[in-house]
């Protein structure tokens, strides 16, 4: 057995990797995360809420249409005689004349409402990907790590290998077999913790996606190169479609309608009531007859309850305003952050990759010098150890990579299904 056979030149993870873990089952990232929202309990109350605002809305939207009813009645009296019968039916409707704007008011804001829990469920969708996508990196790292371990595992096997037969020629020292028995323990009990930390991605991505068959590439580099373009051309966009800004200002809209109500009930309202029926009393048969009455409502003395009202909904109506300069500012920060954070994540990321191809050549070239017994056992695991560390930080670059494109695309309100 030759290390030759565990590591093929300039493919110390990748093939290893793809080897073990391509299924045809396998699902890349974008359809992975699709299938996690689909299956999001906290999506599915959302979209119950919005239909829970739109119900409530259906009265507020009818509001300036009249009402109409129609009530049919008999009684007796304690003779309980049929000449004692008395009968009636009658329609009655009723239409709301001047009310100063209030009944519009209302309807507006019943429509903020619904675009207040449409706004909120478009954030909790980007909340969900956020979850979605974090779990299936870390699923993506986790196993990327996992074969790095195991492959060091089998290296330091064949290096044992090797270093035994050298010995039993003559060739090699016993604290040179020694040390390379100890780097072989080190490496079994790297690889214990690193499959602990795969068991619990796997568990997490499985309650989210009900499986764990994804694709390892990491899919989404020329999407990355792309965005870096894009943030290159443009660093200040428009974050006027975040849904946490579109739910504040909705939110906002609506407090300011009902504050508008509120002040407009204070002022005299005129309605009107319109009644025809047929009306029959102790036998005797009366003819259809109709009754209007217009009505006009001065508010006088209420115990100051409307005026109460529309004081303290011009606090809330203040306080909702005052939450949409809020989110501005916070969605400023975030798009800062996450354009700073996604430029160091791409050059870091293609910086390490870069790293990694000459930490691979290094290595061949001091495992020819070791096996031509030209270093010694501790050298090349100085040259394991770098590119142990090289394979690691690729790993972590691109997965941060990934992580900053969908929070760079998530700071301008997107989804990262349809950013790029």
């Amino acid at each position: 057995m030759t290390l030759g056979s565990f590591l093929p030149m300039g493919t110390f993870l990748y093939i290893t990797v793809l080897a073990a873990y391509s299924q045809a089952a396998a699902i890349p990232i974008e359809e992975a995360t699709s299938i996690i929202l689909e299956r999001s309990p906290e999506l599915v109350s959302e979209r119950a809420r919005v239909e829970i605002a739109r119900s409530r809305a259906i009265p507020a939207r009818l509001i300036m249409l009249p009402s109409f009813s129609i009530d049919a009645s008999q009684s007796w009296n304690n003779e309980w005689t049929s000449g004692n019968l008395s009968k009636q039916i009658e329609g009655v409707a009723l239409f709301n004349l001047v009310h100063w704007g209030a009944d519009l008011a209302t309807w507006r804001a019943a429509d903020a409402d619904v675009e207040t829990e449409e706004y909120q469920l478009s954030a909790t969708e980007l909340k969900e990907e956020l979850s979605a996508v974090t779990a299936l990196l870390q699923f993506i790292s986790k196993t990327h790590e996992k074969a790095i371990h195991k492959k060091l595992v089998d290296m330091e096997k064949a290096l044992l290998n090797i270093a035994q037969k050298r010995f039993n020629a003559g060739l090699l020292p016993q604290h040179e077999i020694n040390q390379v028995m100890i780097y072989l323990e080190n490496a079994a009990s790297a690889l214990v913790d690193v499959e602990l930390g795969w068991n619990e991605a796997q568990a997490t991505l499985e309650a989210l996606l009900g499986h764990s068959d994804i694709s390892l590439e990491w899919s989404w580099k020329s999407r990355i190169e792309k965005a870096a373009l894009e943030l290159a051309q443009n660093k200040d966009p428009d974050l006027a479609l975040r849904p946490d800004l579109q739910n504040a200002s909705a939110r906002a809209r609506a407090e300011s309608e009902r504050y508008t109500k509120s002040v407009r009930l204070l002022f005299p309202s005129i309605d009107t009531t319109f009644r025809f029926g047929h009306y029959e009393a102790a036998g005797a048969v009366g003819a259809p007859s109709w009754t209007a009455v217009l009505q006009i409502k001065l508010p006088f003395f209420d115990q100051f309850q409307t005026y109460a009202n529309a004081r303290a909904q011009s606090y809330v109506r203040e306080a909702a305003e005052a939450s949409v300069v809020q989110v501005q500012r916070a969605a400023k920060a975030d798009w800062s952050i996450a354009q700073n954070s996604f430029e160091k994540a791409f050059q870091t990321a293609r910086s390490r990759e870069k790293i990694l191809s000459i930490s691979q050549q290094l290595y061949q070239d001091n495992l020819k010098r070791f096996q031509a017994g030209r270093i010694s056992a501790n050298d090349l695991a100085i040259n394991q150890k770098r590119l142990l560390d090289s394979e690691l930080f690729a790993i972590q670059g691109w997965k941060t990579a990934h992580l900053a494109l969908l929070k760079l695309c998530q700071a301008r309100g997107r989804s990262v299904l349809k950013c790029g």
